[in-house]
């Protein structure tokens, strides 16, 4: 079986080299990815400095001391002092911490918190934002009840750490590459009749569909790596990165199998993927800014990888860090998993 299912790899991986398509979506984000760490000058991981006012015994502090990745300058100066610190770039991240703020947050009760951040260096504002949301994850769970309010200094001016900033959608963006792959290969055979040939082969459902999601797992994931590779990222958990890209690459190339089951042509499968993309990507950039594409991000296997991708590349996180959103990008496999069975179940009733 092994050697049947090899065959049909290696077919798949040729036909989808050649494929010009296929190769722009797989390669693009890379040469995207190395033009900008080539030409903007991307900078390595970043050390947050940070002031604190207010409860500087916080849990959060503690938290935040915990994790590393920072510095943290408990400080008995005033909260507008501290913006005065950010705004002369002594320091990167201040905090305003009420005195009961530890005792709210855990009643559920929105407390607020006020951060004023440095926004000149995009990959360190990104970066002070993250070591937050971490530690405050780890003081609640997932679901944060406060009211962060953020106040924005010398705001940047898109250069030097661009290529950094974005590079996590970038690699979520690589990782859905296997969806294209997988789906549009077996939707062509599909079409073109041929995998009824190819079943007149003594060859199993198993082993053909087994050469179809390696092949997009396998460029997906080659690719995704790439594109973190050229970014440099040298202070990253590598191993945590590797296992979250992997998971990544196998869901979608799972789904690829379930898409090209449902469509009847190669042309629809081209529209349906791009409308899954959008789907996929949006509620991902703008859970920041909108309560509603929040909540749907949370059900999405694309929130999850960007959230580990964030919270290694920016916030120097650990295997620990992204043990939750393994766990349940793990549930949405098995639950593609078996939609793919019921998916595969409907194409043999029809080839």
């Amino acid at each position: 079986m092994c050697g049947t299912v090899f065959a049909f790899l290696c077919k798949d991986l040729k036909d989808a080299l050649h494929s010009h398509s296929l190769l722009f979506v797989l390669l693009g984000p890379v040469l995207v990815v190395a033009f900008f760490a080539n030409i903007l000058n991307v900078e390595d991981p970043v050390f947050v400095k940070v002031g604190v006012c207010g409860n500087v015994n916080s849990g959060l502090v503690n938290c935040m001391k915990f994790n590393g990745g920072c510095s943290i300058v408990p400080t008995s100066s005033s909260w507008e002092q501290l913006k005065n610190d950010v705004r002369s770039k002594k320091l990167d991240l201040a905090i305003n911490i009420p005195a009961d703020f530890d005792e709210e947050l855990h009643c559920d009760s929105f407390p607020v918190l006020e951060l004023c951040v440095d926004e000149s260096s995009l990959a360190k504002s990104l970066a002070a934002r993250e070591l937050v949301r971490t530690a405050l994850r780890q003081m609640v769970g997932q679901e944060i009840p406060a009211d962060i309010r953020v106040t924005k200094i010398n705001p940047s001016d898109g250069s030097g750490s661009m290529a950094l900033a974005f590079l996590p959608i970038w690699m979520v963006f690589t990782c859905l590459g296997a969806l294209s792959v997988t789906s549009s290969t077996f939707a062509e055979e599909l079409e073109n009749k041929t995998m009824s040939a190819v079943l007149l082969a003594p060859v199993s459902w198993a082993e053909i569909l087994g050469g179809k999601i390696a092949s997009g797992f396998i460029l997906a994931s080659l690719s995704t790596i790439l594109v973190a590779a050229v970014s440099c990222i040298v202070k990253t958990s590598f191993f945590s990165l590797i296992v979250l890209i992997c998971l990544g690459s196998l869901i979608f190339a799972i789904s690829g199998i379930v898409l090209g089951a449902f469509v009847k042509s190669q042309s629809a499968c081209g529209a349906l993927n791009s409308l899954i993309y959008l789907v996929l990507i949006m509620p991902v950039t703008m859970a920041d800014y909108n309560a509603l594409m929040q909540k749907i991000a949370y059900f999405l296997p694309t929130w999850y990888l960007y959230d580990g991708f964030c919270k290694l590349i920016f916030a120097s996180g650990t295997w620990a860090d992204i043990m939750p959103n393994v766990a349940y990008l793990f549930i949405e496999l098995t639950i593609f998993a078996a939609i793919g069975i019921v998916a595969i179940k409907k194409v043999r009733l029809t080839v």
